[in-house]
């Protein structure tokens, strides 16, 4: 009976998922078999050097994956070899390596003595099992036998015999690979085997460092504590599922404990359990983020996160830290007096990226130039804004009122700068100068008005505007950025 086409569909997507299975070797590791029953073969460790005359040709090379199990029932992945060779006879014997050279008949020798000593002939094949990069090399000698065969009984001067010779396996690694190399004498044939990854199901269930352990959480409400339940005899360690690094002191070390608490205040939706074996050397590691879909934490994140920023030159170098990647802005804004209010520079937005160092280039290195904290949909914009505070002043503005003549004085204290004036009319703002040279270190302009006045440095790509009101207006003033 024929499978149905849904079950045949079924096993289809099986196979796909690496959910197949391999064959399971109990017997010796190197054992050697021939089919073919016109020779004989054995296996060995260590190879002895083969340089004599071979007639032994190699015309093929595949290898396989199989499970080996010892009698503990210890599993490990094992590499099988299966050899493809041909025999060529002379004319008169069988000429191999180790049997010697083709004898030639003389009517003056004792043919039936000749043919005990040529009664059968070997032929040496040596196979190495090489792991590039952990420098793993084995090597098993293949010992081929076989029966003289006179040219007296074969229909030419010549004769070929064709068969298959297997060796058992190499135990190897998962998802190593491995350079399988068989020659004899000069000749050789070489093939690179990849040893298939945890996911075939006979790997996941018998090798020990594909078993993945069950690790289950608790949430205590009442508490306010996260309970992560771990198999005994493993390590665990915590860390945050982020592109760059982020390092934070709560968790810097491996644990070996059953259940490791955390305070509700410590976990954000990033953080990960790693969990792996502590018996097994080098041990696969199992990754779990229990907290990934739980929107409860999301508020720590900005707990966690922080706002670095410092000049360097013209240059004003930034670098955001946080736990999570999230998808976010950062703009450049203009502080205003002492207070919070902190107005947005047009087009300073940048796409953030968080724990590397970022910068805004052509910048005025002014103390009320600030970064602005990300700007995240849905999310309250928390943490203090980035501002040199300690930065001293590179120039200053002050105004002095006669009625209504406006004296106003810019000093600084670079050779030359350049300077834009407006005066804030409703929700614009109109130039009063739009471009003030300053070879000197101070300049004073006279004007007339009873407008809130802005001043900014307009040879630079980034520059706070000083917002100044003379008549003691400004509460009243809408201020244009």
């Amino acid at each position: 009976m024929q499978p149905d086409l849904p079950h045949l569909l079924l096993l289809l997507l099986l196979w796909l998922d690496g959910i197949r299975s391999l064959e399971t070797f109990r017997g010796p590791l190197l054992e050697a078999s021939c089919p073919h029953q016109a020779f004989s073969c054995e296996a060995k460790y260590n190879c002895e050097q083969n340089n004599e005359a071979n007639t032994l040709l190699l015309t093929n090379l595949t290898t396989s994956t199989i499970l080996y199990c010892d009698e503990n029932e210890s599993c490990t992945p094992c590499i099988r070899v299966q050899l493809t060779i041909t025999m060529e006879a002379g004319e008169g014997k069988w000429n191999l390596a180790g049997s010697g050279s083709i004898s030639k008949r003389n009517n003056n020798v004792d043919t039936e003595s000749e043919d005990e000593d040529y009664n059968e002939d070997v032929g040496l094949i040596n196979i190495t099992s090489m792991q590039p990069n952990g420098g793993i090399f084995a090597c098993a000698q293949l010992k081929i036998q076989f029966p003289h065969i006179d040219r007296r009984y074969t229909s030419s001067s010549r004769s070929r015999l064709m068969g298959t010779v297997e060796l058992s396996c190499f135990q190897t690694a998962v998802e190593s690979e491995v350079q399988i190399t068989a020659y004899t004498g000069v000749k050789r044939l070489q093939h690179m085997h990849k040893v298939e990854d945890c996911t075939v199901k006979d790997f996941l269930e018998n090798v020990e460092w594909c078993k993945v352990p069950n690790i289950s959480t608790t949430l205590e409400i009442k508490t306010q504590m996260a309970v992560i339940h771990v198999p005994q005899n493993y390590y665990t360690m915590f860390k945050y599922n982020v592109m760059t690094p982020f390092e934070s002191p709560l968790f810097t070390e491996k644990l070996k404990v059953s259940d490791v608490p955390l305070n509700y205040s410590d976990i954000v939706p990033c953080l990960c359990v790693q969990v792996w074996s502590a018996t097994i050397e080098d041990a696969r590691r199992c990754e779990k983020c229990p907290f990934s879909e739980l929107e409860e934490f999301r508020e720590n994140i900005w707990k966690w996160s922080s706002l670095a920023v410092e000049y360097e030159g013209k240059a004003l170098q930034w670098t955001f830290s946080s736990p999570c990647d999230m998808k976010g802005e950062i703009s450049l804004c203009s502080r205003s007096g002492g207070g919070t209010l902190c107005q947005e520079i047009p087009h300073s937005r940048r796409t953030i990226k968080y724990n590397q160092r970022n910068e805004f280039r052509n910048v005025d290195p002014h103390p009320a130039l600030c970064i602005k904290p990300p700007l995240l949909p849905k999310q309250p914009v928390r943490g203090r804004r980035g501002c040199q505070d300690d930065h001293s002043l590179p120039w200053e503005v002050d105004t002095k009122l006669k009625h209504r003549n406006v004296t106003l004085t810019i000093s600084h204290r670079k050779k030359e700068m350049n300077f834009s004036i407006c005066a804030v009319k409703g929700d614009k703002c109109e130039h009063v100068q739009p471009n003030v040279k300053m070879l000197d270190q101070k300049k004073q302009l006279d004007f007339v008005s009873q407008d809130c006045i802005q001043v900014w440095r307009s040879d630079v790509k980034f520059s706070p505007r000083i917002t100044i009101c003379p008549y003691e207006m400004c509460k009243y003033c809408i201020i244009y950025c």
